[in-house]
């Protein structure tokens, strides 16, 4: 069995295709982000801090966005109590 025989299905390399793609995207924003705190502060401790503090607070509670906000697809008909 060769070692790429997945990549005859087609649904597999969309999946693959897909995933790559959300990685990339997902690095040059984790980039951008960094070079624009860079460029704005000056300051490579303000840059050690926000990918340290990216580090500690870790994936978006579910319902939550990542900045904190709630997702409104995901709580549509639901009470929010307040």
């Amino acid at each position: 069995m060769p070692v790429f025989s997945a990549f005859l299905f087609r649904e597999f390399r969309l999946l693959w295709g897909a995933q790559l793609g959300n990685a990339l995207g997902i690095n040059m924003d984790l980039v951008a982000r960094g070079w624009l705190i860079y460029d704005l502060t000056g300051s490579t401790l303000d840059l050690g801090r926000r990918f340290f503090y990216r580090c500690l607070r870790g994936p978006p509670a579910k319902g939550k966005d990542h900045a904190g906000w709630r997702d409104p697809v995901r709580t549509v008909g639901r009470s929010t109590g307040s």
